[in-house]
């Protein structure tokens, strides 16, 4: 097997055990009456992604103080970096899938759980 097939193989692994995960949590938290996902007071969102010992875990989006800290605005396009992210795949949790026909996207979008779109997730992603 090639290296590459063997990557593929070890994500599709990896998808699966979160969908897994991720379903039965679903399954255990509505019986309880939980909440699945949401937004905190602050604007936060959150959604639920599994319970590990006894207790939910839950994603959360941090936007507050994301764009200083990580500096992005300094190294995009600018000498000796010139990052642009051309040529890169990531792979992006956040509130919501983006709008996948937002300009900035290009046709470059794949949403791979289904989920609906949702404002912050274009905003953070662009």
């Amino acid at each position: 097997m090639s290296t590459r097939a063997a990557r593929q193989q070890a994500v599709e692994a990896l998808a699966n055990r979160a969908q897994a995960q991720k379903a039965q949590a679903e399954a255990v938290i509505l019986r309880q009456g939980g909440v699945i996902r949401g937004e905190t007071p602050e604007g936060a969102l959150f959604e639920l992604m599994a319970i590990k010992d006894g207790l939910p875990v839950y994603f959360i989006t941090h936007n507050v103080n994301a764009a200083i800290s990580t500096a992005a605005d300094l190294i995009r396009n600018t000498a000796p970096y010139n990052v642009n992210g051309g040529g890169l795949t990531a792979g992006i949790w956040d509130g919501g899938a983006v709008l996948s026909t937002h300009q900035e996207f290009g046709g470059r979008v794949n949403v791979m759980d289904g989920a609906a779109s949702h404002y912050h997730s274009t905003h953070v992603d662009h």
